[in-house]
């Protein structure tokens, strides 16, 4: 069965790229350049009952930041509207000790750095959504 995922990046330059690298691997990705593209996008899937697998999401946006999409992503699953969904960050933020703890409170499993791990990221997600939990 393909994952799908959800890949929310403000940088037009970067979904271009991740466009392209995820083009022939066997994943359903739905790109999004906005917080409240994300947020619409999870609640269509939620209601066609056919969530996402994973979410990768930059941090740092312009009205609904990633952080805050996990927090409402959080929060609706504790309705049973789906099982707990796998969340990554893709940003250019350091991993300080102030990101980490939000890593932990949203629940986020994956953490990958922009621009070092673009041209790896299907690799980095495939193998993330592969593993374990």
């Amino acid at each position: 069965m393909r994952s799908k995922i959800l890949i929310l990046d403000d940088d037009t330059d970067i979904i271009a790229l991740l466009v392209q690298a995820f083009r022939p691997l066997p994943f359903d990705v739905v790109f999004v350049t906005s917080g409240v593209e994300a947020v619409i996008s999870i609640f269509e899937a939620y209601s066609e009952e056919k969530p996402f697998d994973a979410l990768v999401m930059d941090c740092a946006l312009p009205r609904l930041d990633g952080f805050t999409i996990a927090k409402i992503v959080r929060l609706a699953e504790t309705t049973g509207v789906s099982r707990r969904t796998k969340i990554g960050y893709f940003t250019a933020f350091p991993r300080t000790v102030e990101q980490s703890t939000l890593l932990e409170e949203v629940g986020a499993q994956a953490y990958w750095r922009k621009p070092e791990d673009t041209a790896n990221l299907p690799t980095l997600i495939s193998l993330w959504l592969n593993g374990p939990g």
